[in-house]
């Protein structure tokens, strides 16, 4: 499983400067192309009635705990999201925020190059009435915690000596991941702090009384509030916890795969896996990282001795409930909220 439905090393494109239209359409081939080479190398050379035998032979219990594992680090993911908001926690108000939070998983799913953070942010402010600039600042922080979470993660992985049996994603990678997680949470803290100066010197050319001046001023403002609730002790103590846990879903949901295919792998593979996909999958941009996503378990797996059929059994039902959960939350999310009419609807609930 892909913890957040990408790896933490990208960043939102809130956060990065625009694309033109062609790169975006030259990065989007090329993963398409990264992908449908990812699934000929699995399929290749796959004995397919060892593959429909795995198939048939994997534990339907366990495969519905790996599913059921999906929603409650979700849950982890949207009570988080609620805390670094700051809203109150009411469950009319947590459920809106949930909302959010699988729409976002859910278009970074269906859309390639991170749409979902725009879409959650989009969603979020309409629901909850909040500026732009909190749940901007709120998402950002999250981003903190959860390259710093990974960069422990990878570190934990190379000392282990899993990495040492993937040549191709050996140590050297893992320790440059580590070096651009920890260079990526000094780039956002450092550009959060930048931006209300930013916005500070764009106000100075409009006038307080203009519309463009009033919104400025506003999102500076919720830029300097969002920063200082997120950052408070108490809540770094209650976020840190959280974060963790997410990052054990993940690896749950990733052994409790293999458990369904009676895998006998050591328990670091679970984190080995989520590591590698995380870097695998960086620089792809195709919708729900298929084929890549295969391609990096079948060579996790293959790695630790497991044949290729029985792999790429493994790479299916785990892409499967890795994304199919999230898209379908969010096909509800979206189905039930008044944003898709215009207004918000009287549903629309005010921040506290």
């Amino acid at each position: 499983m892909v913890l957040g439905e990408g790896p933490c090393l990208r960043s939102s494109p809130l956060l990065d400067p625009p694309r033109s239209h062609a790169t975006r359409a030259f990065r989007y081939l090329v993963g398409a192309l990264l992908g449908a080479a990812g699934l000929y190398a699995c399929f290749a050379s796959v004995e397919w009635p060892q593959f429909v035998a795995s198939f048939q032979a994997a534990s339907v219990p366990w495969v519905l705990a790996a599913i059921v594992s999906i929603p409650l680090t979700l849950m982890l993911v949207a009570t988080r999201s609620a805390l670094l908001l700051d809203v109150h926690t009411s469950v009319r108000v947590w459920r809106r925020v949930w909302d959010a939070v699988i729409v976002g998983q859910a278009v970074n799913i269906v859309v390639p190059l991170r749409f979902g953070e725009g879409a959650r942010v989009a969603f979020t402010c309409r629901e909850l009435g909040l500026p732009a600039g909190r749940v901007i600042v709120g998402i950002a922080i999250e981003r903190m915690f959860d390259v710093s979470i990974f960069a422990l993660t990878a570190l934990l992985v190379m000392f282990s000596g899993v990495t040492s049996l993937l040549p191709s994603l050996g140590a050297n990678a893992t320790s440059r991941a580590v070096v651009l997680a920890f260079s990526t949470v000094g780039a956002i803290g450092g550009l959060v702090w930048l931006v209300p100066a930013g916005a500070r010197w764009v106000g100075r050319r409009f006038s307080l009384e203009s519309r463009i001046g009033r919104w400025i001023e506003a999102q500076q403002a919720a830029i300097h509030t969002g920063w200082s609730t997120g950052t408070r002790p108490r809540l770094f103590l209650a976020t840190v916890p959280l974060t963790l846990l997410m990052t054990m879903g993940a690896v749950s949901t990733n052994m409790l795969v293999f458990r369904a295919f009676d895998l006998q792998v050591p328990l670091v593979t679970g984190l080995a896996l989520l590591v590698i996909l995380q870097i695998g999958t960086t620089v792809v941009s195709v919708p729900g990282n298929v084929g890549v996503f295969h391609y990096l378990t079948v060579l996790t797996l293959g790695a630790l001795h497991v044949s290729r059929s029985d792999a790429l059994a493994v790479a299916v039902v785990l892409h499967a409930v890795s994304i199919g959960p999230k898209v379908l939350l969010g096909a509800v999310a979206l189905a039930g909220t008044p944003m898709l009419s215009s207004g918000g609807g009287p549903n629309r609930v005010r921040p506290t």
